[in-house]
């Protein structure tokens, strides 16, 4: 089901081996491929408050008679100030490494990152983190510097 969802998306560098995303020889895909799933995703309401929600408790139901409490993560991978992310999720193996998929919000305009394949280092252990938080002062800094020359 996952690859017939990928082939509808267009996800043509994509194929699931496996419905977890453990690496085998079967699962691979591209930042670009994964990009147009995670547009797919947010359309979703359920998707898109998990994604976005620091905390979120998933209550008890006729299968679990008990709540479960989720934190996500990815609000500590960032450096300095990353009021501009709205959501994210992070994701490891192997293979893949360290990767991460955001939704950042800058001058009142949405953005998508995803960043794959981060090793972590000594000094930098969540390396994702600190490539998606450049890539956000990034984008903020060529919006300030076309304010700029627009509008002096």
């Amino acid at each position: 089901m996952m690859n017939e969802k990928a082939k509808s998306l267009k996800m043509k560098n994509s194929s699931f081996g496996n419905p977890i995303g453990d690496d085998d020889d079967f699962t691979y895909t591209t930042a670009k491929d994964y990009l147009k799933l995670l547009r797919y995703a947010l359309k979703n309401k359920t998707f898109r408050k998990v994604f976005c929600t620091k905390k979120y408790v998933l209550p008890s139901s006729n299968k679990r008679s008990y709540p479960i409490s989720m934190h996500n993560l990815t609000y500590s991978k960032f450096t300095g100030n990353a009021d501009y992310i709205k959501g994210g999720k992070t994701g490891t193996t192997d293979g893949a490494q360290l990767c991460l998929c955001t939704l950042g919000e800058l001058n009142a305009n949405k953005y998508l990152t995803v960043t794959m394949y981060a090793k972590p280092t000594t000094k930098h252990p969540l390396p994702t983190g600190e490539d998606a938080t450049e890539i956000y002062e990034e984008i903020e800094d060529n919006v300030n510097d076309i304010i700029e020359k627009e509008y002096k």
